[in-house]
């Protein structure tokens, strides 16, 4: 049975979570509410931060990936679940390989543009 999370802003941040991180979510509140002993909703924050922390693109809906050489950031962030190993943290890669600034280019679907 879900959780229903007990803090409104735990409860927000939940319903930004696709189906996979949700399960992850409810699992991990539930180890550490039962395991830990701590209170539900101590064990509803401490476990939404550890799914935000490995998945950063939730809060901000825009994932990074590396395609060989280039950066591919996109809001299209379902079409890209697949590849979950490739993903990065936004903030990080314009720090690491841009110097902490970037320009970026709009790529266009269709060939004639």
């Amino acid at each position: 049975m879900p959780m229903n999370p007990i803090n409104p802003l735990v409860a927000e941040m939940v319903n930004r979570l696709d189906s996979d991180l949700r399960e992850d979510f409810e699992e991990r509140a539930g180890i550490m509410e039962f395991e830990a002993n701590l209170e539900r909703a101590h064990a509803e924050c401490l476990a939404l931060l550890d799914v935000l922390q490995r998945n950063p693109h939730v809060l901000s809906r825009v994932i990074v990936i590396k395609v060989s050489d280039q950066w591919l950031v996109s809001t299209e962030c379902n079409s890209a679940s697949y590849i979950d190993y490739f993903k990065y943290d936004l903030a990080s890669v314009i720090e690491t390989q841009f110097n902490g600034n970037a320009v970026l280019k709009s790529y266009k679907k269709d060939a004639q543009n």
